[in-house]
């Protein structure tokens, strides 16, 4: 074709296909070093084959919500990283993603200047908001919001600078595990659906992590935060049934378990 499509992440929608999402290139760029042009979808068949293609560009199409430059930096958000898509009754299509950037690392840059090189890089990745997009059945983008939340950081090997965004997305999401993105929940009838994430609120009245989900149901989303800090040892939040969280607590002191379901707005 006349685009380089570098595909990330698979999703299911309602129509039974499954449909990659990815960024494009100019056909004669380096993925490695060069930034995308946009992102698209390809539709496969259960036998592995094209079937459909549909591609959004940073500034045309996402640049008419969002401050996007057209090489798919925006604004503050930095890089976006899709995790998954959800299609609803109505055939609109949401989809979740999540910002990251290079910024300087004080720690990379001073082990230079101590060790005249070192195995930490000069930059480092901050883990940034949360966005969702929403598309018409076309991948036509209709509406585009950020979530924001608080950021984290990630130090990189010395040469990680070098890398591509995209390729810098599958290394935190498969091999570090950075993203703060959790899990989507979907019920059966595609009328609603749940996209959990983890946070850290530095408050006055609270100080700690939070479980966080943005709901949809009836055309509008809500947003939902349970604080996960407590007196157990350990607390864990596991995925209930739509709309519901299990919420585990074991207390090491008194060999105690408990668990309890959490409702979402």
């Amino acid at each position: 074709g006349k685009l380089r499509f570098y595909p990330a992440t698979m999703s299911k929608l309602n129509d039974g296909k499954a449909y990659l999402y990815g960024e494009f290139f100019d056909l004669n760029d380096n993925i490695m070093k060069d930034k995308s042009k946009g992102f698209g979808f390809w539709s496969v068949s259960a036998d592995g084959k094209l079937t459909d293609e549909k591609y959004c560009s940073w500034s045309l199409d996402l640049g008419k919500f969002l401050d996007v430059s057209s090489k798919g930096k925006i604004d503050d958000f930095g890089y976006m990283y899709l995790h998954n898509m959800v299609q609803v009754e109505d055939g609109s299509i949401y989809a979740v993603g999540e910002g990251y950037k290079k910024v300087a690392s004080g720690l990379g840059i001073a082990s230079k200047i101590l060790t005249g090189g070192g195995g930490i890089s000069a930059v480092k990745i901050r883990i940034t908001d949360l966005l969702l997009i929403k598309f018409d059945a076309n991948f036509k983008v209709k509406e585009a919001k950020v979530y924001e939340k608080n950021p984290n950081n990630m130090e990189l090997s010395n040469g990680y600078e070098f890398v591509s965004g995209p390729l810098l997305a599958k290394m935190i999401k498969y091999a570090s595990n950075g993203f703060d993105y959790l899990y989507t929940q979907v019920n059966k009838d595609q009328t609603s659906f749940s996209i959990c994430y983890k946070d850290y609120v530095r408050g006055k009245e609270y100080k700690g992590g939070t479980f966080n989900a943005l709901t949809y149901y009836d055309g509008k989303i809500t947003t939902d935060k349970i604080n996960t800090k407590s007196d157990a040892t350990r607390s864990y939040i596991l995925p209930g049934k739509q709309g519901q969280v299990m919420v585990m607590e074991y207390y090491k002191k008194e060999k105690r378990l408990d668990m309890h379901f959490e409702k979402l707005n």
